[in-house]
């Protein structure tokens, strides 16, 4: 049965393989970038909270997938944002985002024609994320910078304020010789308060200055270089060949098969 479709058999799984030969060797060869992103946080002025991430990766990867937000990825690459364009249509189309579970991360990936646009793609996403990360930031860092600033003029008031009592317990001494003990007593204590005081002060100002350093306020970026591959990840074309030729050669058993037992039965009414 078999063997009198032969010409299935074996034609089906070469017609196909020759198709997706074509097929491989006419489409537009497609490389990947991937890049991992931190996103960017900023130092708390509240006591008992030292940082809060800029915007929550959910919400990070959801901004990311807005028309408006890929638009000014693809201006600033110099690329049409038109969906007729393709490298336009390829960049929405592949562009893939996740968080990565038990992390602060993204994952993105993304498709392009080339790979030094691949490379590109994925570096023009990330700075698009980082200049909306600023933005959102801004607020929050110029009020620690104005908490800063407050706390380090409150800081030189008192510590003026200090030094003049300092002069007047001075003073003091001499007269508490003169029988003024009352007086000296009450400077000394306002001396003690004072020195409380400029010693929150300081503590505050530590921490208001450790809030906005490197290790607890910096912007969105890459964890590490972005890595594109090497060849090619569309089309495969050994395996599209191999899957096309094993297609064609399931097709063609499953026809011979039907086409054999069509004719075994053709000849059978004929005999009766």
């Amino acid at each position: 049965m078999i063997v009198a479709g032969r010409r299935w058999v074996f034609g089906a799984p070469v017609v196909l393989a020759l198709a997706a030969l074509a097929y491989v060797y006419l489409s537009n060869a497609q490389w990947e970038s991937v890049a991992a992103v931190q996103i960017g946080q900023v130092g708390q002025a509240e006591v008992g909270k030292v940082t809060a991430l800029v915007e929550a990766p959910p919400r990070a990867i959801e901004r990311m997938k807005l028309p408006s937000f890929q638009d000014n990825v693809l201006t600033s690459m110099g690329i049409d944002t038109a969906e007729s364009d393709p490298k336009a249509r390829l960049y929405r189309t592949s562009l893939k985002l996740r968080q990565p579970p038990g992390t602060d991360l993204i994952e993105l990936r993304v498709r392009a024609y080339s790979r030094d646009e691949a490379h590109g793609f994925a570096k023009a996403t990330v700075e698009q994320l980082r200049k909306s990360h600023d933005k959102l930031a801004l607020p929050a860092i110029e009020f620690l910078h104005q908490q800063l600033d407050d706390i380090t003029r409150q800081l030189e008031r008192a510590q003026k304020e200090r030094d003049s009592l300092a002069a007047n317990t001075t003073s003091g001494k001499e007269i508490d010789a003169r029988n003024r003990f009352a007086e000296s007593a009450l400077l000394g204590q306002m001396t003690v308060l004072r020195d409380e005081e400029i010693r929150q002060l300081r503590q505050r100002r530590l921490m208001l200055e450790e809030r906005l350093g490197p290790a607890r306020t910096y912007p969105t970026s890459l964890v590490e270089d972005i890595h594109v591959s090497a060849r090619p990840v569309f089309p495969q074309r050994a395996l599209t060949v191999l899957l096309a030729a094993a297609g064609g050669l399931v097709a063609g058993i499953a026809i011979a098969l039907v086409a054999g037992g069509r004719r075994e039965g053709v000849v059978s009414e004929s005999k009766t």
